[in-house]
């Protein structure tokens, strides 16, 4: 997740210097893939830790 993070913000970083689009639409999708990456494995811990809980009550 932070690497694609720090990616997008590499491409975001050369696509304003250079003004390409193509790198700026690459950027907004490597951030979203990186959003999503989070959304999925907190929501996977999440469920997790419930399971966990629910094993050990009585």
């Amino acid at each position: 997740m932070f690497c694609l993070q720090q990616l997008a913000c590499i491409f975001s970083i050369i696509a304003c210097l250079s003004g390409n689009d193509e790198l700026q639409e690459a950027s907004q999708r490597l951030n979203c893939f990186a959003d999503l990456t989070y959304c999925t494995l907190s929501t996977r811990l999440k469920w997790i830790k419930e399971m966990a809980s629910l094993s050990h009550s009585p």
